[in-house]
């Protein structure tokens, strides 16, 4: 008997190659390495916010950073809207 499996069905090797990452991040202490660099990110990201005028805001986590570019950095105009014009 043959089986149709489609990609919204749980495939057992998936989940077995899945919960294989999740191990060796885990066994590699990978999220507290992130966090760890990601600490040292933040910091010059302010230096580099007052320097540049389209950076609004920084914000992130971990390796995970967001820049908001704006048109003016005192009104805080987002830059998208002030392309369209």
């Amino acid at each position: 008997m043959i089986l149709h499996l489609n990609r919204f069905r749980g495939n057992p090797d998936y989940f077995a190659g899945g919960r294989a990452v999740l191990r060796v991040l885990d066994k590699e202490k990978r999220q507290e390495h992130c966090a760890k660099v990601g600490s040292h990110l933040l910091p010059p990201s302010d230096k580099l916010q007052e320097k540049h005028v389209l950076m609004g805001d920084v914000r992130g986590q971990g390796l995970v950073l967001v820049v908001e570019l704006v048109k003016d950095h005192n009104t805080k105009a987002e830059l998208a809207e002030a392309l369209r014009e």
